[in-house]
């Protein structure tokens, strides 16, 4: 349940190796469930299956979802041990900023004062 509560909610704070550590199996799972569905739809929506393409790619998607709230729970709490608040989070959507933040979020030490929010 510890693991549950680290990464599914977005109150708190969390050190650079736990982000790191968490960052990546997430973005792993999100590389693979992307993978699959760019492989996997132009064959899903040809012929008459078209219900089950459009239930196989709404499946995917709402997996994709999981691992989106992991990486964002865990930039936020990242913010937040920075000393920013955990709106800031928002950034990594942009594109090319957004891996610069997570590359700045990931390295930057954290501070020894309380939480923002």
């Amino acid at each position: 349940m510890e693991i549950l509560k680290v990464w599914l909610n977005f109150k708190g704070r969390i050190n650079r190796r736990t982000f790191w550590l968490g960052h990546m199996v997430p973005s792993t799972v999100l590389a693979v469930l992307l993978m699959t569905f760019i492989l996997a739809t132009p064959y899903l929506v040809i012929g008459p299956e078209r219900v089950e393409a459009a239930l196989v790619i709404l499946s995917l998607a709402t997996l994709l979802t999981v691992p989106t709230w992991i990486q964002y729970a865990g930039l936020a709490k990242r913010c937040r041990d920075i000393g920013y608040s955990g709106w800031l989070s928002l950034a990594y959507m942009i594109p090319i900023i957004g891996f610069l933040f997570l590359l700045w979020c990931g390295t930057t030490k954290g501070k020894a004062q309380g939480n923002r929010e």
